[in-house]
C-alpha cells in the first residue's frame, strides 16, 4: 500500500516537473552540440567567434568560460588521437627474438639453441595511451559544457537586465494549460 502511495507521489512529481506555464520567451543564444564541438546560435544563424565576443564583451561571466572552452577545443580531440597511438603502439609491440635451449630426448642429450621470435607489449604505454584518450575525450566535453555555460550565462544575464524584478500573477493548485495536474504560476 505504501509503495502505492509512493508510485503515485513519483507519478504526480513527473507530471507537474514535465509542465510549461505557457509560451516560453527563446533564449538569444542556443547553443548547439556537434560532434566535436558546440556551436552557438542566434536566431537560428550560427555566430561567428568575433560575434559571440562582442556580444559577450558586456557579460564578463560569460566571456570567460567561453574564452577557456575555445582554448580547449584543440587540446581535446589532439590528446585522445595521440592516446590512440601510444596505446597503438604499446599493443603492437616490438619485435624481439631470443636464442631457447632445445629440448633434451634420449637420442639427442645436447640439442642445438634454438632462436625464437617473439613480441614484448608494455602494459605501461597501452594503459598511458588509454589514459591520454580518456583525457582527451574528457576535455572535449569539458570545452562543450564551458561554451554552453557560457551561453547560458550570457542568457540569463541578458534576462536579469531585461527585468527588475517580478510580479507573481496567479498561483493555483490543480488542473494545468498542458493537460496536467499540479501547482501552476503565474509571473
Amino acid at each position: 500500500m505504501r509503495s502505492f502511495f509512493t508510485l503515485g507521489f513519483v507519478c504526480l512529481t513527473l507530471a507537474c516537473l514535465a509542465q510549461t506555464g505557457g509560451p516560453r520567451q527563446a533564449d538569444s543564444l542556443q547553443a548547439r552540440r556537434g560532434l566535436l564541438t558546440t556551436r552557438l546560435y542566434a536566431n537560428g544563424q550560427l555566430l561567428t567567434n568575433r560575434t559571440v565576443r562582442e556580444a559577450f564583451r558586456s557579460y564578463p561571466k560569460a566571456l570567460t568560460p567561453y574564452h577557456w572552452g575555445r582554448g580547449l577545443r584543440p587540446v581535446g580531440p589532439l590528446l585522445a588521437l595521440g592516446g590512440l597511438a601510444v596505446g597503438y603502439k604499446g599493443i603492437r609491440g616490438e619485435a624481439a627474438s631470443a636464442l631457447v635451449r632445445g629440448t633434451k630426448t634420449p637420442s639427442d642429450p645436447y640439442p642445438a639453441d634454438v632462436r625464437v621470435d617473439y613480441r614484448v607489449r608494455s602494459l605501461p604505454t597501452v594503459l598511458g595511451g588509454l589514459g591520454m584518450l580518456i583525457s582527451g575525450l574528457v576535455l572535449i566535453e569539458i570545452s562543450n559544457g564551458l561554451t554552453a555555460r557560457a551561453a547560458t550565462t550570457f542568457n540569463a544575464g541578458v534576462r536579469a537586465s531585461g527585468r527588475s524584478h517580478f510580479h507573481l500573477e496567479q498561483v493555483y493548485l490543480g488542473p494545468s494549460p498542458s493537460g496536467g495536474v499540479g501547482l501552476v504560476a503565474t509571473f
